[in-house]
């Protein structure tokens, strides 16, 4: 194959799989911030991931209040974009246990890195327009209010200012730094 089709194709995988993970990985947090399903949100992505995950929650249960179908189902998609990337790119590629190591290090990349987003579109949200509602707002509110609320019991407003969103983006931050960076050097061993 040519180079432009390879790259098209590797481009093809890539959107179609991430997004795959990006629903699954919105609704598994969702869920875990125990969202009310009247989100209309919620319920857009219950209708699109549905048709992966029953059959999967077949096979692999949910345990500890923990959907473990979702998270299964995200470390798979994720190491089939890395391996046939890998393949059409000609890439070299880690063992079965490093891309396994690989593919969880890039959800939880994931989940990093839309933390940082929501954060920082919660916060201007919050300042640009205060007490207005839609769906979006409410999701991002739910989503960042646990992080937030832990973050002010160590850090609290001070003369009016809330602080926990910038200790959150700096924490997320180190957690790339001192997280992401190992791991993916460790994945690349194996």
């Amino acid at each position: 194959m040519s180079g432009y089709l390879i790259e098209a194709a590797a481009f093809l995988c890539t959107v179609a799989l991430e997004m795959c993970i990006l629903f699954l990985l919105l609704r598994f947090l969702l869920q875990m911030a125990r969202t009310g399903l009247s989100n209309p949100l919620l319920q857009v992505l219950n209708r699109v991931t549905d048709p992966v995950l029953r059959p999967a929650r077949r096979v692999v249960p949910s345990f500890g209040g923990v959907d473990w179908a979702s998270i299964t189902l995200m470390v798979l998609f994720a190491g089939l974009e890395l391996g046939l990337v890998g393949l059409l790119t000609e890439r070299p590629l880690p063992g079965p246990a490093g891309l396994a190591l690989l593919a969880a290090v890039e959800i939880l990349r994931k989940v990093i890195y839309i933390y940082f987003v929501m954060i920082i579109v919660h916060v201007l949200l919050q300042w640009l327009n205060p007490g207005a509602y839609s769906p979006i707002i409410m999701m991002l509110h739910e989503l960042c209010s646990p992080l937030l609320s832990r973050i002010r019991r160590v850090v609290p407003p001070l003369a009016g200012l809330d602080f926990s969103p910038l200790v959150a983006l700096i924490g997320l931050q180190l957690l790339t730094i001192l997280l992401i960076k190992p791991l993916t050097a460790l994945a690349h061993i194996f």
